[in-house]
Formats: C-alpha cells, sequence, structure tokens
C-alpha cells in the first residue's frame, strides 16, 4: 500500500465514522467539596487578623516609629556620655 492509499483509506474512515462525542468532564473547581463549617471559617478569619495585626505593627514600628525616633533624637540637643565608673588611685 502507497502512502497516497493511505492517507486516502484514512480520510475515508474518518468521513463513514466521525469521531463519537465525548462528554466533557466537569472541572474540580465547578464541583467544590462541601463547604468549610461555621468554626472553620472563625479560626480562619482569627488566624486572618492575627496576621493582619502583625504586619501592621512591624510596618508600624519599623518604618514609622523607629526612624521617626531615630531622627529626633539626632536632632535634640548633645549631651556628655553619663560617667559610668570612677578609677580611684592611691595616692
Amino acid at each position: 500500500m502507497s502512502p497516497q492509499q493511505a492517507v486516502e483509506n484514512a480520510e475515508r474512515a474518518a468521513r463513514h465514522n466521525p469521531p463519537a462525542l465525548v462528554e466533557r468532564m466537569p472541572l474540580a473547581a465547578e464541583q467544590p467539596d462541601a463547604s468549610p463549617s461555621r468554626a472553620d471559617n472563625l479560626v480562619r478569619a482569627a488566624i486572618h487578623v492575627f496576621v493582619l495585626i502583625g504586619v501592621l505593627a512591624f510596618f508600624l514600628y519599623y518604618c514609622l516609629w523607629t526612624p521617626l525616633r531615630l531622627r529626633t533624637a539626632a536632632s535634640g540637643p548633645h549631651k556628655p556620655p553619663p560617667v559610668l565608673a570612677v578609677v580611684e588611685t592611691a595616692a
């Protein structure tokens, strides 16, 4: 059988035997599992609030409080460092 005849036979078979329509399987996202219970939602919400408060505290301390504190400390009056220890020598 020549390649040309093989192609003709395949085309003839495709015309007489069209492919069967396959029913599409539903996606998992279209049929989700059971929704979480109320307790799960409360725990999830509490964890989200805890994380958001932590991120907000981090931002406020490191991005606002610390730079402002350092800037005000640098612009204030300069005092000599305190004397921590006095060494007495025997005379």
